[in-house]
């Protein structure tokens, strides 16, 4: 489904970004942000349940990292003594598996999720490779970059106007702290072409619009809600109530 080649895409294009790498330690995920702000880009996801010492702790660092000032606490030798580190634990990461649930419920609701499906047997498309266009993708990466600094200034203050956005009122607030970051960029963006259209912004908007439907359809069908549904079908077949014994 070229998951690989997305986060090889990614790895090259993205802010500081790291190479693609699997089994992160703790360490990694909160002292490279603190390092360079870098995007981090961690494979084969799912493999991590298997550890789940592990995985509880790197799941605490992930959990917090969401969101922007957050910090993991560390107490690090120095000479004969520890001393009490901060890190701040917050960049953009790729999480990428090959699992139906790679991540625990906590950890999507803090995430955009883009599902990859493989190609049909039968189906031909162009091959893609990285290699051939590292200097385009380098030149894209050095545009972007330029792009973010000479505009950092008009992005915070849009940034801060999102509570105004009245299409971004129908999705859930999870879903509002993940998509107007986005929403911020799209709208500097349509702005700059200054023909009064809003394209990216509608874009953005009506995706989140489709998540957001898409989450709460989700908690509806937990194996819990789906368990008391067909308790509530027996009951109204049968007549009778369920008591515990």
């Amino acid at each position: 489904c070229g998951k690989s080649l997305l986060e090889g895409i990614l790895s090259r294009l993205a802010f500081n970004a790291t190479p693609i790498f699997t089994h992160p330690t703790t360490a990694q995920l909160y002292r490279g942000p603190a390092r360079d702000r870098g995007t981090q880009i961690l494979d084969e996801v799912d493999r991590l349940r298997g550890n789940k010492e592990l995985f509880g702790a790197l799941l605490a660092v992930l959990n917090v990292g969401f969101q922007r000032g957050s910090t993991v606490l560390r107490y690090d030798r120095v000479g004969e003594n520890f001393e009490e580190h901060s890190f701040e634990a917050y960049v953009p990461r790729v999480l990428a598996g090959i699992a139906t649930t790679t991540m625990p419920d906590v950890l999507e609701d803090r995430s955009i999720l883009v599902s990859m499906h493989r190609k049909r047997p039968a189906e031909r498309v162009e091959r893609f490779n990285v290699r051939r266009l590292d200097v385009e993708i380098q030149g894209l990466r050095d545009e972007l970059y330029l792009w973010a600094l000479g505009h950092a200034e008009a992005l915070a203050q849009l940034y801060d106007q999102m509570e105004e956005v009245p299409a971004l009122s129908a999705v859930d607030d999870r879903l509002r702290d993940i998509w107007e970051p986005l929403v911020a960029i799209g709208s500097l963006s349509d702005a700059e072409r200054n023909d009064g259209n809003s394209q990216i912004v509608d874009l953005l908007v009506g995706i989140a619009g489709d998540l957001s439907q898409f989450r709460s359809a989700a908690e509806q069908e937990t194996p819990t809600v789906n368990l008391i549904r067909a308790l509530e079908e027996i009951r109204k077949s049968s007549g009778t109530y369920l008591t515990p014994t």
